[in-house]
């Protein structure tokens, strides 16, 4: 697998509102959403951060086992990959990349945040609404009409 990570724009709109990831596959109709650590990570993958840096930056963060924090962060940036709502790609596209493994700031244990792991939640329950055809014409059948499949 490719070590970079990227927003697939071409199939997902998002937007993060109150400390949660609103995402949106326009294609499927279906919407998630990320809270807590799993919307640090989103905003990692932002900044074209790197799979491990993304792993660096969570250890670094938050208190757990080094194995269980690392198998979640992998386990969601799996998941987001598998819904397509992120991809998989050999070098990082973003200009706000920020980080050094240099440069890292080591939070002491006493700091550190208590590791829970991060949760992509699916929705379907307006599959039907998101999928609508934004481009219309009205006629005797009214809008908004569903895409013809």
């Amino acid at each position: 697998m490719s070590d970079y990570l990227q927003i697939n724009t071409a199939k997902i709109a998002q937007e993060i509102i109150d400390g949660e990831v609103i995402i949106i596959n326009l294609d499927e109709g279906y919407y998630y959403s990320l809270l807590n650590i799993g919307t640090e990570i989103w905003q990692n993958i932002e900044k074209g951060f790197s799979q491990y840096e993304i792993i660096q930056e969570i250890l670094n963060r938050y208190d757990g086992i080094a194995e269980e924090i690392k198998e979640g962060v992998e386990g969601l940036i799996d998941e987001l990959i598998e819904e397509e709502i992120i991809l998989s790609v050999s070098h990082s596209f973003s200009e706000k990349r920020e980080f050094s493994a240099v440069n890292i700031n080591i939070q002491k244990a006493e700091t550190k945040l208590k590791f829970e792991k991060p949760r992509l939640q699916k929705y379907t329950d307006m599959q039907d609404l998101l999928t609508l055809d934004p481009i219309h014409d009205v006629d005797e059948t009214g809008w908004p009409n569903p895409k013809q499949i």
